[in-house]
This record gives C-alpha cells, structure tokens and sequence, in this order.
C-alpha cells in the first residue's frame, strides 16, 4: 500500500508537471505568435504589394459593392472597410490584415499539434511569414483556406467547400484548392504514384496551357513576353522543396499507413507537385502559396511515426535546408532585406 502511494502520488505529480509544461508553452506561443504579427503588422513600406495596400484601400472601399456582387475578390475591400470604422489609416488596415493573415493558422496549428516550438519554426522558414509581406491578398486567401484544415482531414466536404469559397473571395486562385478534397485521403502505393509521376510528366509537356487557365481563374490576360510569367525558378528551391516527400516515403515505405499518415503524405505529395509543375513560371509558383502550411502540419504529424533517432536528424535537417533558403530569400530581397517601422 505504501509503495501504491508513493507511485500515485509521482504520477500526479508527472501529470501537474505535464499539464504545467503545455501551459507555459502556450504562453511562448502565443507570445511568439504576438511578435510576428506586430513585426508583420507595423512594417513601413516592406514588400513589393505594401504601397498599394497602405496608399489605395480607399479606392477598394469605393468599390466594394460592385465587388461584391460580381464575386470580384471583394474580401480585402471588406476587411478595409471594417477597419476604417475605427481607424482610418493605411497602417491600420495592413496590421489588421497581418493580424488575420498570421493569426488565423497559428491558432490551427495550435490546435492540432504539440509540437509548438517546432511548428513556429516551420512556419517560418517554410515561408510564410515573410511571404505574407508581398503577396497580401494572396496569403489572406491561404490563411482563410488553411482554416478549413479540419474540415478537409476530416472529410466534411461542405464545410470544406464553403471555406475555399471564403478564400476565393480574397483571392480567385484559391479555388485551385477544391479538386485537393478527391486526392487527400487516397491510397499510397506504388500504382498510384506511378499515376502520379505519369500525370506530372504528361502535364509538364502540356504545360503551355497553365496560362490560358490561370487567365481564366483570374480573369486577367498573361503574356508569354513577360519575365515574372516565364521566369524559371532555382532549381535548389525545388530540390529542398521535394526533399521531405522523398525521405518520408522512404521512411514509410513497406508500412501499414495510418489515415493520419495518408492524409498527411498526400499533403506533401500535393505540395512537390504544384512546386514542380509550376517551376518554370515564378507566376504559377504562386500556387504553392496554399499549400505551404498544409506541407507544414504533415511534416509535424509525420514526424511522430519515426523512432527517436531519427526523428531528431530528419526533422532537424529539413529545418536547416528551409532556414538556408529562407535566409536566401530575404538576402537577395530589396523588397525585405532593409525593413522599417
């Protein structure tokens, strides 16, 4: 009976000492979280889209109605107008965006994972906080759409559809990302990535078509002449893009997969996907933009299916390979590279 005490009384103790741990982390997360919105939040003319958003959200506000009934990407007009109900200032509407653009999957990822500390890091270097400087709109739309992470793992389809929808709403591309609900819970095998590899290389030689399409979904025309349209992205970039998808399918290859471990490889192998289909175009790149932080919460949830050892050397390497590109991107940026309050 004594030594039944003192057992109970070390597991209650372990158990305050767990409860107490994941509450301090929560605090460092969310501090965390409040330091990158304020950096994101109060920049002064950091990013290649700032000066538009900060100088002309008047005229946005203007022409908000006719936006709204034309379904013509009304939901940065909208979130200006909101703001200027209180404050009417340009800096005042970029925080907010900040705000939303940062909050919203920081709260998702602290709700479906543990891994905080790693989980801020990816977040980091994967991209999209920096990323959230240049292409306003564009990452409101995937901070919208990774909102419906739930929805898609658990295959809700009208949540998840109603979700894109929203995205849509800040930006058109992201309706890209509905046809994604059919591939994510689909079978690993090597029948279907042969498929897969099989579509990747008949699309690369039909790839001339992506223009017209995304002139489609975008309603605007795209030119061949221009430079940002068929400028080729580094080759490096894709290389540590693919890398994890191809050490965790080693790592998994032969295994019973869990339907948490196919969701979350069919979130990587969707990632490298759009990466290399859309490598020759830095336009159509883009497109990764809406699945950068699903690629963030499948390396989380993959890494727990490996034992200790090497745990530690793949999940450390591919922070590593991101912080190196991560800092590449901002070094040769004079968008970024010199910031300011």
């Amino acid at each position: 009976k004594g030594w039944s005490k003192i057992l109970i009384g070390l597991d209650v103790v372990k158990e305050k000492y767990v409860i107490n741990t994941e509450r301090h982390t929560g605090y460092f997360f969310f501090l965390t979280g409040c330091v990158l919105i304020l950096v994101a939040g109060l920049r002064y003319r950091v990013g290649t889209d700032y000066g538009f958003y900060y100088s002309r959200y008047p005229r946005l506000i203007n022409n908000l109605l006719h936006s709204i009934l034309a379904l013509d990407e009304p939901g940065f007009g909208f979130l200006a107008w909101i703001v200027t109900r209180f404050v009417n200032d340009g800096g005042a509407v970029i925080l907010v965006s900040s705000l939303v653009t940062l909050a919203l999957p920081l709260m998702v990822i602290y709700r479906n994972t543990k891994k905080l500390a790693l989980a801020t890091a990816l977040f980091i270097v994967m991209g999209f906080w920096h990323g959230s400087f240049n292409g306003v709109r564009q990452y409101l739309a995937a901070a919208v759409l990774f909102s419906g992470y739930d929805f898609l793992r658990d295959r809700q389809f009208r949540q998840y559809c109603l979700v894109v929808f929203a995205a849509f709403l800040f930006h058109r591309s992201a309706i890209i990302m509905l046809p994604v609900y059919f591939i994510v819970h689909r079978k690993i095998n090597q029948i279907n990535l042969c498929l897969i590899a099989a579509a990747l290389a008949l699309i690369n030689v039909y790839s001339r078509f992506f223009l017209p399409i995304a002139g489609w979904i975008m309603e605007k025309q795209y030119s061949r002449d221009s430079g940002y349209v068929t400028q080729q992205v580094n080759i490096l970039r894709i290389a540590v893009e693919c890398i994890p998808l191809i050490v965790f399918l080693i790592m998994y290859w032969g295994e019973e997969l869990s339907e948490s471990e196919t969701f979350s490889l069919n979130l990587l192998i969707i990632h490298v996907s759009l990466r290399v289909l859309t490598m020759n175009s830095a336009l159509l790149y883009r497109s990764g933009i809406y699945t950068t932080l699903f690629a963030v919460m499948a390396i989380l949830n993959l890494q727990d299916g490996l034992t200790d050892g090497n745990r530690k050397i793949i999940v450390n390497g591919i922070t590593v390979l991101y912080f190196c590109l991560w800092w590449y991107d901002l070094s040769i940026s004079s968008n970024l590279n010199s910031f300011q309050w």
